[in-house]
């Protein structure tokens, strides 16, 4: 699935609300996501373990995430209980885009 597939518009450009809205005018929901704690970022810390400081510092919380926290928020996304949320970009992300 390429960028364009998901609903990410190129880089570069703005995303006209034709882009990010259905034929009945609900758009979608997406996630932003920071750095996730999963089996690959464990590798690359491995390999390179100086880039650990980076990657939690980014975060207000000073962690990575854990991947169950960010599926437990695309699982709320999905459910009924987020019936009313149309068009917005959820930050899942320790707090970085707060900053």
């Amino acid at each position: 699935m390429t960028g364009r597939d998901a609903g990410v518009p190129p880089r570069g450009r703005r995303p006209s609300s034709d882009h990010w809205c259905g034929r009945d005018g609900a758009g979608s929901n997406r996630l932003v996501v920071g750095t996730t704690h999963t089996e690959l970022i464990q590798q690359v810390l491995e390999e390179i373990p100086e880039l650990r400081e980076p990657f939690v510092s980014r975060a207000a919380q000073k962690r990575m995430a854990d991947p169950s926290e960010i599926a437990q928020a695309a699982a709320w996304l999905l459910s009924d209980r987020s019936s009313f949320v149309t068009g917005a970009a959820m930050p899942v992300d320790g707090g970085w885009t707060a900053k």
